[in-house]
């Protein structure tokens, strides 16, 4: 088991763009890493996984909020790697047109 080590603490994600199937396996998989993964945001959230950089107002809240926009790989891969991995190669903010 992967347990939430001293990397993981205080991240916090949440999800936009995806359908309730997509976001239940995000949810799944935040929790096998012991991370949160909620649909709303706050400013205590520290990643929003986007399914494509959008227009939502959560994507477009979270620059604001310092809330690092990623996509799914970057938790997928974080979980395989049992840390969470630098965002560049998972950015989705640079997309914004």
């Amino acid at each position: 088991s992967m347990g939430k080590g001293p990397t993981w603490g205080g991240i916090r994600l949440s999800t936009s763009g995806y359908k309730r199937q997509e976001r239940d396996e995000l949810k799944r998989v935040a929790k096998l890493c012991g991370v949160p993964c909620t649909e709303d945001m706050r400013k205590k959230h520290t990643h929003l996984i986007c399914k494509k950089a959008s227009g939502s107002s959560k994507y477009k809240r979270a620059p604001e909020w310092n809330i690092h926009i990623v996509n799914a790989l970057w938790l997928l891969d974080s979980c395989r790697y049992a840390q969470p991995l630098p965002h560049s190669n998972y950015d989705l903010s640079r997309s914004i047109a």
